[in-house]
C-alpha cells in the first residue's frame, strides 16, 4: 500500500499531515514567504493573497480532519470513481 492511499500506514506529523502532504504544505509556505517579499502593486494585493493562502491551508486542515474523524468528514475513493464504477 502506498503512503498516499487511504488505507496506507503512514507516519503523521505534528500538523496531522502525511509526508507527501507536508512536502506540499512546506512548498506552499516557501511560496508564500517569497510572495510577501514582493513589492505590492495594489492596496488589496497582500490581503487578497493572505485570504487565498488561508483557503489553501484550510484544504490541508481538512485532509487531517478527514483522517481523524472519518465519520463526520467524508472521503471518496476517487480512483474507483474515475474508472466509471
Amino acid at each position: 500500500m502506498e503512503c498516499g492511499t487511504q488505507s496506507g500506514n503512514c507516519p503523521i506529523d505534528e500538523l496531522g499531515l502525511k509526508p507527501e502532504e507536508r512536502y506540499a504544505f512546506d512548498l506552499l509556505r516557501k511560496g508564500a514567504e517569497a510572495f510577501y517579499e514582493l513589492e505590492p502593486q495594489h492596496p488589496d494585493e497582500m490581503r487578497n493573497f493572505t485570504d487565498a493562502l488561508h483557503r489553501l491551508q484550510d484544504l490541508f486542515a481538512l485532509r487531517a480532519m478527514r483522517r481523524a474523524f472519518p465519520a463526520g468528514w467524508k472521503t471518496y475513493d476517487l480512483t474507483r470513481d474515475q474508472e466509471g464504477n
